[in-house]
């Protein structure tokens, strides 16, 4: 509307977040909901006036600000995302990104539906260059979703790793929700690795040392209802498990 809402002075060193919060207080607009353009770019939060040029730090610089949706969180769940650069949605061409499991994905929360069937969601211009990336859909290879989207209030999920039960150096990383159940695990242990059988997965609320699986107390087994939050299970460890199938009739080469 072109009205004028906050005026003031700031030293050069002065962070576009900090001016963000002189706009809440003065607006009520949360800062997460707040975007600062100059000359039509939008201002990293991070950056400073000076870096970001000498007439952001001159006298009557005017800033824009923009109301949008807060920023939308995503995790990645299978170690890519795949990416269509620019503004609009499926204008350019797809490339893979290898990411790690676990790392968070800031986006507008505008999605659009490709023309595949695929779930896009649009990333925030200031946090990422402007893209979209997939949610989840048919034809890149991958089976479930590959982004979740981290809901507000949250416990905050953590990485655990879980090897193969053909080969120990296979490592596959699992992004878990506190909120899920045992079941739920095991339902992705088999996204991460698609030879698993659900029914053939025990999870255990830890390894029993010096015994052979076959003699693992029951009251180690957790059951599939239960919570993750229930257990003990923590960021960086392994996933303790059993695998019930036979390997001799398994399949050996993926």
């Amino acid at each position: 509307s072109g009205k004028q809402l906050v005026c003031a002075d700031v030293a050069r060193n002065t962070l576009v977040e900090d001016l963000q919060s002189q706009v809440e207080q003065a607006t009520g607009v949360d800062k997460a909901a707040q975007r600062l353009l100059y000359q039509g770019e939008i201002l990293p939060p991070t950056a400073t006036l000076d870096c970001l040029g000498t007439d952001l730090a001159c006298k009557d610089c005017i800033l824009t600000l923009v109301v949008t949706n807060p920023t939308v969180e995503y995790q990645v769940m299978q170690g890519v995302i795949f990416k269509s650069k620019g503004a609009q949605p499926g204008s350019s061409k797809i490339v893979k990104l290898e990411k790690a499991v676990g790392y968070l994905v800031k986006t507008t929360g505008r999605t659009w539906l490709g023309p595949a069937g695929g779930n896009w969601i649009e990333l925030d211009p200031v946090f990422h260059k402007a893209g979209w990336v997939l949610i989840e859909g048919p034809g890149f290879g991958k089976v479930g979703p590959l982004l979740e989207e981290v809901l507000p209030n949250e416990p905050a999920a953590f990485v655990m790793r879980f090897s193969s039960p053909y080969n120990d150096d296979e490592i596959h990383q699992l992004c878990i929700k506190p909120s899920w159940t045992i079941g739920q695990v095991k339902q992705w242990m088999c996204i991460r690795l698609p030879c698993l059988c659900r029914e053939k997965i025990v999870i255990l609320k830890r390894r029993c040392k010096g015994r052979a699986a076959r003699f693992t107390p029951s009251s180690f087994l957790l059951d599939d209802r239960m919570r993750v939050e229930e257990t003990d299970f923590r960021d960086g460890e392994e996933l303790p498990y059993i695998y019930m199938g036979d390997l001799d009739a398994e399949p050996w080469d993926f």
